[in-house]
This record gives C-alpha cells, sequence and structure tokens, in this order.
C-alpha cells in the first residue's frame, strides 16, 4: 500500500509560525510531532510561506521531491511495475527479500556490486521514495521466496504461468504388516504382547503425493521397499497387482532418492 506523509503544507506553516512564539516542547505536543520536524519546518519557513495555495499538498515541490535522489531510474520503473503487477489482484505477497531477488533479474551488476546489508537499505529507501510500506499479508501460505522468485521467474517472461512449473510434494509412510495394539487374552493378562515396530513389520511403503501451485494433481507414487529382482519387486511389477492410475516402483529403503525421482518423472 502506498505511504501517506504525515503533515501538510499548512500544518508545516503552522508549526513554524508557532515556533517564534511559543518553546519547541509546546509545538511538538499540539502538533504531535518531533522537535526535528519544526526545526526543519522553521529553515524553510520562506518557502512555505511562499505556496501557501498549496496548503493541503505534501511537499513544497512535488516533482523536485520525487526526483530525489533516483540514481537508477530504469531499476526503479522495472521494480515498480513489478510490485503492480504481482499486487494488482491482491492475492500475493511481496516482500523486501522479493525485490532484492527481482533486482538480481533487472540489474545483475547493481547486485553483484553491493552486500546483502546494502541491498536492504537501498530496498527500504525505494520503498519511502516511491510511497510504498510493508504490511502484514494474510497470505501466509505463500511459495518460498528463493524457489519461485529465483527459480521460477528466470524462465518465464510473465508473470501469469509460472506457478504450472511449482510443485509441492508430501510423503507417508504405510507399514503394510502393522499389527493392532490391541488382542484377546485371558482375563487377568495386562498387557498386549504383540510385536510393534518397523524392524519387526518390514513389510512396509512410501505414498508420494504431488501437485502443483496452479492445483494439478500428479499420480500418486507408492514406492515399496524391497530391490530389483526379488519378491516384493515381482508383486509390484505384476500386470494384477498395477493400476493405471498409480505409479509403483521398489527401492531398499521405501524412499525416493534420485534415481526413483527421476525414473518416475520420465514416466509421468
Amino acid at each position: 500500500m502506498k505511504k501517506r506523509p504525515k503533515n501538510k503544507n499548512k500544518t508545516k506553516l503552522k508549526g513554524a509560525e508557532a515556533y517564534k512564539s511559543a518553546p519547541v516542547v509546546q509545538v511538538t505536543t499540539q502538533l504531535g510531532v518531533h522537535r526535528s520536524s519544526v526545526y526543519r519546518w522553521r529553515k524553510h519557513a520562506k518557502a512555505l510561506e511562499a505556496n501557501k495555495k498549496a496548503g493541503n499538498k505534501y511537499y513544497v515541490r512535488t516533482s523536485a521531491h520525487d526526483a530525489l535522489r533516483v540514481r537508477y531510474p530504469v531499476l526503479e520503473k522495472q521494480l515498480l511495475d513489478y510490485v503492480a503487477e504481482i499486487r494488482k489482484n491482491r492475492k500475493l505477497c511481496v516482500t523486501t527479500k522479493c525485490l532484492i531477488l527481482m533486482m538480481a533479474k533487472f540489474d545483475p551488476a547493481f547486485v553483484r556490486a553491493r552486500q546483502y546489508t546494502a541491498l536492504c537499505s537501498w530496498t527500504g529507501r525505494f520503498l519511502k521514495r516511491n510511497h510504498l510500506v510493508e504490511v502484514a499479508d494474510s497470505f501466509v501460505n505463500s511459495v518460498n521466496v528463493t524457489v519461485e522468485m529465483d527459480g521460477i521467474l528466470s524462465f518465464h517472461k510473465s508473470f501469469e504461468p509460472k506457478y504450472s512449473g511449482l510443485f509441492n510434494m508430501d510423503q507417508t509412510a504405510i507399514f503394510v504388516d502393522n499389527p493392532s495394539k490391541l488382542t484377546i487374552d485371558y482375563r487377568g493378562t495386562t498387557n498386549s504382547d504383540t510385536i510393534q515396530g518397523s524392524s519387526e513389520n518390514t513389510g512396509r511403503c512410501s505414498v508420494f503425493l504431488c501437485g502443483s501451485a496452479t492445483g494439478e494433481k500428479l499420480p500418486p507414487f507408492v514406492v515399496f521397499a524391497g530391490v530389483p529382482g526379488c519378491r516384493v519387486a515381482d508383486s509390484v511389477t505384476a500386470p494384477t497387482f498395477r493400476s493405471p492410475a498409480v505409479e509403483h516402483i521398489v527401492q531398499a529403503k521405501a524412499w525416493c532418492d534420485h534415481s526413483i525421482m527421476k525414473e518416475w518423472i520420465e514416466k509421468i
């Protein structure tokens, strides 16, 4: 959202006039400002007096103030266009880290010549110059900034289709032979003696569910514990076991490593 200055020219002129006959503490209490603001208004009293007609303005020379200390106008315009594009639907969030990553895209030499703290300081001045301010965003489930801005935007020139290439994946372990914690026994037995744990119940698999940021869901991916050529692998690859809507594969620890993931991507 845009940040507006607090005091108009008529308020500044009123404070400068009041400072002539009243202590600065009284003026600051009356107007609710810091004493440094009163000192600054007193210094520019002549300019404020000459522009009484612009009393509802925030600056005596608005055009001169807007152009103040803008050393990289092209970069600033690109960042402003980016903020307007992302925030036009009021759904996606923009942070200072997003702006720094976009600086690296728009002007790599500008970012390489400065440390991270210097970039943060420049970003703060950029926000102040353009009347922008950070506010709490209700979109708490925003996508990771580094992956979204640095990874996705490097391949897309527009902002609309980038989410179709961004995926989120969750894994759930399922123990096939895991027995119940309850059993029927003779009266007087206090504890169940059924064996629990993954070491005793090795029949297990991992189910991976993956979907894109646009809502597209990929087929479920199930990885069983086993090695190629074993009994489990023969059962998994059997035509009677497989389902066309689900991808099955075996791995020694029922986990999705680099080779398994690559094979799954090639299949889908």
